[in-house]
């Protein structure tokens, strides 16, 4: 006899279980319709954008005259006068969201006019539906009511990772890039870079051949800071080309041939860095007495004490429930703060309102493990001691039996904690050559943000857009001259490695990566309009007590480079130096790393290793040519890359870069441009 009963049950549960999946997959099917729609929504305004921009053009060769000027008077007749369709407030919000420029002040709002659906149609364009502010002057395109798509709002072609922007300084119906090559154990390794093309186009593709071939081979690789790479495993001549989407083509010839000059590993460099554990030891005043409570801040008249309770910010001598014993704890954070952190650094304003963020004195060792998994078990118990390969400390870069590899380690004062060697953090101390000062510092001030500018000086505030195209020498000056009573000046590269380190041990993240300020507006703690409590992540200790901007948000230049008598460009910061204007030597304002004969960046990274510590870049990278620091943060050290002279180093990484970090380092020209922004530091005695 059948058992109904059981039969009903099990028609039941099938049932049941039927209805659930119908739902899930209806749950499914509307997330993907959602996802596809908004999918859809972008690329129909990204294909607009694309038309506009053509035409915008096609307007711009149509109107310019035999001297390069434009007709003003034609072009004025497209389009409508922007005040009687938007007040000022709103266009400079447009403004402030896309343009790369010191100040909304300097645009010439002439150029730019109000384009309308009627004006659109005007011009034989239809299936628009939009509107857009348009400068034929600037080729420039801006949607006026843009699009948002995962966290980001789009108004002009150039912020698509696919679009390229060029400046109508630009030399148009050309397309340039830089080559550089490397041995590997595979053959050669040809790195494609600093590619610029001839109009607002879709990125074009790559070829290569080896010369006297007649086929092309397309190289396939995924865009990584706009840099391309490949592998060529014969000698020989060979063509690199580039044919951008408007069909302009650049070829560059290669030589690859057996490098008889290729630098032989080092014994310093014997132990890989990659994975390492920095630990900290606050010192007491300018001594080298370890301390369990950090140097309290110096502060100056105008200072004032600031921290935030329950989301409101609590000023010093400004809320009268100001309790100065909440002010500040650097506290040890006993695991990862990928959710947050609970050590506040102090935090001060001053007059003009700048925030600046106390870097007290301390010391410092690096712990250097085989394996990730080893270097965490560490973090997290101290006497799990497994896979330790080596150590950064008073010594130098010594093995894991404390042998120091080369007798090129100078000997600095070494701070006992049992049988541990700590280092005075260069930052706090005298000699120049390393970062130093010409005192000893209790610490410094940092400011809490990349600089914007205010007037004719500069600020440390959040949720503006950062000051940016201008020369280092102009951000080395406007450092240099913001207040002189506290010792400001351009952030050193050895106060840059004095933050990271804090930054990554246990008083700051404690091993956890600075979250990317990936704000494309280069706004100042990643949001316009931002305060201190926007963005937490992204500061140095995952709440509102850290520095923002050391990772993404614009490019740092700081005050470090590579000596080079040979520059034509000159020195800024030679300067404001009273005792000599040679630009080889240190100064408290800047620090000036050793040049190899060649002046090439693989051979000045290895002149530097076991002389240069506490800057987070020999200490932090595999090699500092092409690698990879801590957190998968890109490196490439200073100097002569592909016949360019590059000798200033540049921190933290851009907005859009996933390899950005607080230990990345690259190097710069000093040049002017939209990208590059910079802290200040005071050293308030």
């Amino acid at each position: 006899m059948k058992d109904t009963k059981r039969e009903n049950g099990i028609t039941l549960i099938a049932l049941t279980i039927t209805i659930i999946v119908l739902i899930i997959i209806a749950g499914i099917s509307t997330y993907t319709g959602i996802s596809t729609i908004k999918s859809s929504k972008l690329t129909k305004f990204k294909q607009q954008l694309e038309i506009m921009q053509a035409q915008v053009d096609m307007l711009y060769e149509k109107y310019k005259k035999d001297d390069g000027t434009l007709n003003d008077e034609e072009i004025n007749k497209i389009g409508k006068d922007i005040s009687s369709y938007l007040d000022t407030e709103e266009v400079d919000d447009i403004f402030n969201q896309v343009y790369s420029i010191d100040s909304i002040d300097s645009i010439n709002r002439d150029t730019y006019r109000y384009y309308d659906k009627e004006t659109i149609e005007s011009l034989d364009i239809s299936g628009i539906d939009d509107e857009y502010l348009v400068s034929i002057h600037d080729r420039l395109v801006i949607s006026i009511n843009g699009i948002e798509s995962e966290g980001t709002l789009y108004r002009v072609l150039y912020q698509f990772p696919d679009k390229e922007r060029v400046s109508n300084n630009f030399e148009r119906g050309e397309v340039s890039f830089l080559v550089d090559t490397e041995e590997t154990s595979n053959g050669w390794k040809i790195n494609i870079s600093n590619i610029k093309y001839s109009k607002y186009v879709g990125k074009g593709d790559i070829v290569y051949q080896k010369k006297g071939n007649t086929d092309w081979t397309t190289v396939i690789t995924d865009l990584k800071n706009d840099r391309y790479s490949f592998i060529i495993k014969n000698p020989g001549k060979y063509n690199i080309k580039i044919i951008d989407a408007a069909g302009v083509e650049k070829t560059l010839e290669i030589s690859i041939n057996q490098l008889e000059d290729k630098p032989e590993v080092s014994t310093e460099t014997q132990f890989t860095r990659a994975y390492g554990v920095i630990e900290i030891e606050f010192l007491s005043e300018t001594s080298y007495n370890i301390t369990t409570t950090p140097n309290e801040p110096n502060m100056t008249s105008d200072m004032k004490a600031v921290y935030w309770e329950n989301g409101e910010e609590k000023v010093e001598g400004e809320s009268a429930d100001f309790d100065k014993n909440k002010w500040y704890s650097y506290i040890e954070q006993t695991g990862a703060t990928t959710s947050g952190g609970t050590s506040r650094w102090a935090n001060a304003k001053t007059s003009d309102g700048s925030y600046w963020v106390w870097i007290p004195r301390y010391a410092y060792r690096i712990v250097y493990f085989d394996t990730e998994a080893h270097r965490d078990a560490y973090r997290a118990d101290n006497t799990q001691t497994t896979g330790i390969v080596g150590y950064s400390d008073a010594r130098g870069l010594v093995d894991k039996d404390g042998k120091t590899p080369s007798d090129l380690q100078e000997p600095v004062t070494s701070i006992g904690v049992g049988e541990n060697k700590l280092r005075p953090h260069p930052a706090f101390e005298t000699d120049l050559n390393q970062g130093g000062w010409d005192t000893k510092l209790e610490g410094i001030w940092v400011a809490k943000y990349e600089v914007s500018q205010s007037g004719t000086t500069i600020k440390s505030i959040p949720g503006v857009s950062s000051y940016r195209s201008i020369t280092i020498g102009t951000m080395y000056t406007k450092g240099y001259d913001y207040d002189r009573e506290k010792e400001s000046h351009m952030m050193k590269n050895s106060e840059w490695g004095a933050v990271a380190y804090l930054t990554e041990s246990k008083y700051g993240r404690n091993g956890t990566a600075v979250t990317r300020n990936s704000n494309s507006n280069y706004y100042t703690g990643g949001t316009s309009g931002a305060t201190a409590l926007t963005n937490p992540l992204q500061s140095t200790t995952g709440n509102e007590y850290g520095i923002y901007d050391t990772v993404g948000g614009a490019y740092e230049y700081v005050a470090g480079y590579i000596a080079d008598s040979s520059q034509s460009y000159g020195n800024p910061f030679a300067s404001t130096d009273n005792t000599t204007n040679n630009k080889t030597n240190s100064i408290k304002y800047a620090t000036v790393y050793r040049m190899s004969t060649s002046n090439r960046d693989t051979e000045n990274y290895k002149e530097n290793i076991n002389k240069i510590f506490g800057d987070g870049t020999i200490e932090t990278s595999t090699s500092g040519i092409g690698s990879t620091s801590w957190h998968s943060a890109y490196s490439y050290f200073v100097g002569i890359y592909n016949s360019n002279n590059f000798p200033f180093f540049v921190r933290g990484g851009f907005y859009g870069y996933s390899d950005a970090g607080s230990f990345s380092f690259y190097f710069g020209n000093g040049d002017s441009n939209g990208n590059s922004g910079f802290h200040v530091c005071l050293a308030v005695k």
